[in-house]
C-alpha cells in the first residue's frame, strides 16, 4: 500500500515537475499547502493560537485560499509558480492581518501568538526562497518585516528589540542567500544541460548507447590492450554495433594497406579501370557509388567487375570484396 501510494507520488511529480527545478517547486508548494490546512484545522480545534472569532475567520480565510489556488493549478488554470507566489504573499498578508489585530486589540496571549506568527512568516520567506522563486521572497520580507516593525512601534512590548533585530537579519540574509542559491542552481543547470546536449551529439555521431561510448573511450585510451580489455569492449555492444565497426576497421585496414602497396603488382593482368574499380570495391563502395564516382552507368561498373571476377578466377559464389582483401593482405 505504501509503496503504491509513493508511486503514484513519482509519477505525479514526474508529470507535473519535468525538471529539477520545477520538482522542487513543487514540492515546496504541496507542503505549504498541507502546512496551511492543517495549521488552519489545529487553530479551529483549539491547540494552537488565540480562539477569538476575528483569528478564527482569518483561518477559514487561509483553507480557502490553499483551497482555492490548489483547484486552479491542478486544473491547468494558473502555472505552479503563479500559485506558489500567490500562496505565500496571500499567506502573509493573513499573517500582517492576525499581527495588526493581536497588536492592536491585544487580547490575552497576544505576545506569544505574535511571536508564532512571526516565525510562520520567517517560514513562509524560507520555503519561497528554496523554491527558487525570484521577487516573492523578497515581496513577503518586506511585508513580514513591516508588520513587526509597525507592532514593535505601536505596541511597546509586544517586541522586544532583540527579536526585531533577529528576525530582520535572518530574514534580509534569507533572501539575499536565496538570490545566490538561484543563480548558482540555475547556472548548473545550464551546465548540465550543455552536458547533455554535448553528450547526446556524441552518441548520435557514433551511433553507439552511453555505455558502448565509455566502452569505446576507454579502450581507445588504454596505450596497450590486452585480451581481456578488447572483449570486454565488445561483450558491451549489440551485434549490429559490432558488426558496423568490424566493418568500419576492415575498410579503413584495407585504405591502409593500399597506400602501401601498388595493385598493379598483385593483379599485373588488370586494366587501369580494373585497378581503379577494385580500390574502390575494397574501400567498401556499391555499385552505384562506384558508377557515381567514375562518371559511368551502373551497367559499365558491373560489366568491368565481370571482366576482374572472370581474370581472378572467382566462383560465382565468391565475395569480389573480399577476394580482393584477401589478395592485398597476402
Amino acid at each position: 500500500m505504501f509503496n503504491h501510494l509513493m508511486q503514484q507520488i513519482s509519477r505525479f511529480l514526474d508529470h507535473r515537475g519535468p525538471s529539477h527545478e520545477l520538482r522542487i517547486c513543487l514540492i515546496v508548494y504541496l507542503v505549504g499547502t498541507a502546512m496551511s490546512l492543517i495549521g488552519a484545522i489545529l487553530h479551529f480545534v483549539g491547540i494552537i493560537g488565540l480562539r477569538s472569532p476575528q483569528m478564527l475567520v482569518l483561518s477559514g480565510g487561509t483553507c480557502m485560499v490553499a483551497l482555492m489556488l490548489l483547484a486552479l493549478y491542478l486544473s491547468h488554470r494558473i502555472s505552479l509558480r503563479f500559485a506558489l507566489s500567490a500562496l505565500g504573499i496571500l499567506i502573509q498578508l493573513l499573517q500582517t492581518a492576525r499581527m495588526t489585530y493581536q497588536a492592536v486589540c491585544q487580547p490575552e496571549g497576544y505576545v506569544w501568538a505574535i511571536m508564532l506568527n512571526q516565525i510562520i512568516s520567517f517560514t513562509i520567506v524560507g520555503y519561497l526562497v528554496i523554491a527558487f522563486l525570484r521577487y516573492v521572497p523578497g515581496i513577503v520580507t518586506l511585508l513580514s518585516l513591516g508588520t513587526l516593525y509597525f507592532v514593535y512601534f505601536y505596541a511597546d512590548g509586544a517586541v522586544s528589540r532583540q527579536m526585531l533585530i533577529i528576525f530582520t537579519y535572518m530574514e534580509v540574509f534569507t533572501c539575499l542567500m536565496g538570490g545566490f542559491y538561484r543563480r548558482n542552481i540555475h547556472s548548473m543547470q545550464l551546465e548540465n544541460m550543455d552536458y547533455m546536449n554535448t553528450e547526446r551529439g556524441l552518441l548520435d555521431a557514433f551511433h553507439m548507447t552511453k555505455s558502448e561510448l565509455t566502452a569505446y573511450v576507454q579502450l581507445c585510451r588504454n596505450s596497450n590492450p590486452d585480451g581481456q580489455s578488447v572483449n570486454e569492449f565488445f561483450d558491451r555492444l549489440d551485434q549490429r554495433t559490432e558488426n558496423n565497426l568490424i566493418r568500419a576497421v576492415e575498410k579503413r585496414m584495407a585504405e591502409r594497406h593500399l597506400r602501401r602497396i601498388n595493385l598493379e603488382e598483385i593483379f599485373p593482368q588488370l586494366t587501369p579501370t580494373e585497378l581503379e574499380v577494385c580500390h574502390l570495391i575494397v574501400a567498401g563502395n556499391t555499385l552505384s557509388q562506384i558508377a557515381q564516382l567514375m562518371n559511368k552507368t551502373t551497367n559499365n561498373i558491373s560489366a568491368v567487375r565481370i571482366h576482374i571476377r572472370k581474370k581472378l578466377g572467382l566462383q560465382t559464389s565468391d565475395d569480389l570484396r573480399q577476394a580482393l582483401l584477401k589478395a592485398i593482405q597476402g
